[in-house]
């Protein structure tokens, strides 16, 4: 099965790019990084989209589910990513996809809140199983994406595993 994964940070060295690849280690799902640089999402051309928010749009298509691993940025979801999700209003690649969310920061208290929430808006399939706040993320996953703890490491197979069973439902 294909994961399509969202890095909210654009950070080199990146935590969340480093979970990602431990993700894909795991070898749930065969793990494809979407790029989420793209223009400023503007209304007026949703339905005339630039190429490359059309091809954002297709991976998020043709993949089996949606991970977004992300930090919080000043309190709130990071602007880059909010801006590549607000490209899918319209056209509704979230809707129905088994999607999971992990925040991966050192807090996350108000972003992961608010980013369920404009999933639950979009009709992503996200459940309280596919939704991982994982703080203290320096003391929980390593830039070598490695975890730091088995603990850390099972509550994120665990999610991985819950959007896998989500496709099969």
């Amino acid at each position: 099965m294909k994961l399509a994964a969202l890095n909210g940070s654009l950070r080199k060295g990146s935590i969340n790019a480093a979970l990602i690849e431990a993700i894909r280690r795991m070898e749930i799902f065969e793990v494809e990084t979407v790029s989420t640089v793209l223009p400023p999402f503007t209304p007026d051309l949703a339905d005339d989209a630039p190429p490359y928010v059309l091809a954002f749009r297709e991976r998020l298509n043709t993949a089996d589910a949606i991970l977004i691993a992300t930090p919080e940025y000043a309190m709130g979801i990071p602007g880059m990513l909010k801006n590549a999700i607000d490209w899918t209003v319209g056209s509704c690649e979230f809707a129905h996809k088994p999607t999971a969310l992990i925040t991966c920061t050192s807090s996350g208290e108000i972003a992961h809140p608010a980013l369920l929430e404009v999933l639950r808006v979009l009709e992503a399939r996200v459940t309280e199983d596919t939704a991982l706040l994982l703080n203290h993320n320096r003391a929980k996953v390593r830039p070598d994406a490695t975890f730091v703890t088995p603990e850390a490491e099972a509550s994120v197979r665990d999610v991985i595993e819950a959007l896998r069973q989500l496709c099969t439902t």
